[in-house]
């Protein structure tokens, strides 16, 4: 059986100090030790960033079941568009600036990639959003507004059901902003392309 030895120095400053020496398998442990904490710590970081995703979006929040009473539409508006910027970079300079790359363990280090490079794509495409038209027949907030009151907003009590009215008496707001948004890009010369146009009323 491999034995390990813990061998004692003694050391004279300003008096007597025992100190062991500490052995590899101790010196790995507190590796590990700090990797899970830091690990840990930026897990933490995370679901800060997706409960932030929650707060701002009353859409994702029915998506995801978030327990609750969910009445509102998300704010699409350039207002709304800027401030996730200044989030966006926000995350992006903590996540550089509070964690330690190399103290992360081996799953750590992947989630670090991972979100560093989903928030710097993300910030990337806020530079051509004026160029991503807003709607054609797949995606776009006439098919999220419809997904979200027939999927994603089950009535299953009386504050359900006032929520789901409440929303069908504000859906104006989102479509108002939507309008601001395709004018936007009409302004600079950005059409939806002619032959989606039957495509996109066929699937409204």
């Amino acid at each position: 059986m491999k034995k390990q030895l813990l061998l004692l120095t003694t050391a004279f400053t300003l008096g007597c100090l025992q100190a062991p020496l500490v052995t590899a398998d101790a010196h790995q442990t507190a590796a590990e030790t700090v990797a899970n904490a830091e690990s840990a710590r930026l897990l933490g970081f995370l679901e800060e960033i997706y409960q932030n995703a929650l707060k701002v979006s009353p859409m994702l929040q029915s998506q995801q079941g978030e327990p609750g009473v969910h009445s509102g539409w998300d704010d699409i508006s350039v207002t709304a568009e800027n401030e996730d910027l200044a989030y966006l970079w926000q995350s992006l300079q903590k996540l550089h600036t509070s964690f330690n790359y190399d103290a992360l363990d081996e799953a750590g280090q992947f989630n670090y990639r991972v979100l560093e490079e989903e928030l710097k794509l993300r910030i990337e495409r806020h530079g051509w959003r004026d160029n991503l038209y807003p709607l054609n027949q797949i995606v776009g907030l006439q098919v999220l507004i419809v997904g979200t009151l027939v999927n994603y907003h089950p009535i299953v009590s009386v504050d359900d059901a006032q929520a789901y009215i409440t929303r069908i008496k504000t859906v104006a707001t989102p479509l108002d902003q939507l309008i601001d948004q395709i004018t936007l890009r009409h302004d600079k010369g950005i059409y939806l392309p002619k032959h989606l146009i039957p495509r996109l009323i066929g699937g409204a």
